[in-house]
C-alpha cells in the first residue's frame, strides 16, 4: 500500500477516477515499499519554479517510454477535463495509459456510484467521475505539473511528478504487453 494519499493536482484527479483506488487500499500490481525503497529523491528545484529548473531528461530507451506514459496521461487529463467535443478523446487516451487492473478499478467504481444495472466502458466510466468530481474546468494544475524523474525497477517504474508549487507526487506504472502502463498515483 502507498502510504499518505494526498490529494493535490493529479491525485485528486485520479482519485476521482478511481486509479488512485489500487494504490489506497490494495489491487497494485507492484510493492510500492519495494518501488519506494528504490525511488530517488526529487531533484532539487529552481524556487522560481518550473521556467528555471533543469528539465529531466530521460537516460534509458525504457526511461523514455515510461516517461511519455507519464506525460501523455496529463495530456490526455488536460483534454478530457478541458470538456466539450474533445472530452472523450482525452478520456480514452487517458484510458488507453492505465493498466488494465487500474481500467476495471475505475469501471468497477463508475458503475457502482451510476444507476443501478448501468454498465460503462473505461471511456465513458473516466468522464462520469471526473465530472461527478467537479474536477473539470480549470487546466492550470495539470498544466503545471511535469514528470521530473522516473525510475525503473524490472518491469515497474515510479515517475515523480512535480506541481508549479514544488509538492511532489508519484505514478506507479507497469509493463503489460510490452507498454508502460499508469496502475496508481500518491501524493
Amino acid at each position: 500500500m502507498i502510504v499518505g494519499c494526498r490529494l493535490g493536482g493529479l491525485v485528486a484527479l485520479v482519485t476521482a477516477t478511481g486509479l488512485l483506488l489500487g494504490a489506497c487500499g490494495g489491487g497494485g500490481q507492484a510493492s510500492s515499499s519495494s518501488m519506494a525503497a528504490a525511488t530517488p529523491s526529487a531533484p532539487a528545484r529552481s524556487t522560481e519554479g518550473h521556467e528555471s529548473a533543469t528539465p529531466y531528461t530521460p537516460r534509458s530507451r525504457e526511461e523514455k517510454r515510461a516517461y511519455r506514459t507519464a506525460t501523455g496521461l496529463y495530456r490526455a487529463l488536460a483534454v478530457a477535463r478541458s470538456g466539450g467535443a474533445n472530452a472523450a478523446q482525452g478520456a480514452g487516451a487517458a484510458c488507453k495509459l492505465m493498466s488494465a487492473g487500474a481500467r476495471e478499478r475505475m469501471v468497477s467504481g463508475a458503475e457502482a456510484a451510476s444507476s443501478p444495472g448501468t454498465e460503462l466502458d473505461c471511456e465513458h466510466a473516466f468522464r462520469f467521475l471526473l465530472k461527478r468530481s467537479g474536477q473539470g474546468g480549470t487546466l492550470t494544475t495539470v498544466k503545471r505539473e511535469r514528470v521530473i524523474g522516473v525510475h525503473i525497477v524490472g518491469e515497474t517504474a515510479m515517475a515523480t511528478v512535480e506541481a508549479i508549487s514544488g509538492k511532489t507526487s508519484r505514478l506507479q506504472l507497469v509493463k503489460e504487453g510490452g507498454r508502460w502502463k499508469v496502475v496508481a498515483a500518491s501524493g
